[in-house]
């Protein structure tokens, strides 16, 4: 039987309160808004939620924690590292969108490599 997601955030992080400390440092927040609020504003949301937000800043780390990055991964991806509209409407993205369209595109790319794989195979 799988585990609770209390139980994940107690066995990895010892609590709630020290995953909400976490993602705190970790998450955007606007200009007027300080640490205290964002704790305050993460305490109140479920424990599956806080884990996958977890989830998603360790993917964000893949990217150095910048947002160009992932932005230049997606252009690249999209084969459109020449148009600057597309980059500059990509740019106005949220991290989150970003990065599911980065998980997207190398699925996408996965798939292929292995669609070109069985086809040589199938060939020889």
């Amino acid at each position: 039987m799988s585990k609770s997601p209390l139980q994940i955030v107690n066995e990895k992080y010892g609590s709630k309160e020290k995953l909400v400390e976490e993602l705190a440092g970790l998450v955007e927040k606007t200009a007027e808004e300080e640490k205290a609020d964002v704790v305050k504003r993460l305490g109140g949301v479920s424990n599956s939620k806080l884990l996958r937000l977890r989830e998603r800043m360790n993917r964000f780390a893949e990217f150095k924690s910048q947002k160009s990055a992932v932005i230049d991964s997606v252009v690249n991806n999209a084969g459109r590292s020449k148009d600057a509209g597309f980059k500059a409407k990509v740019s106005r993205l949220t991290v989150g969108a970003l990065l599911d369209i980065a998980d997207r595109d190398e699925k996408a790319q996965k798939r292929e490599k292995a669609k070109k794989f069985k086809t040589t195979k199938k060939a020889s």
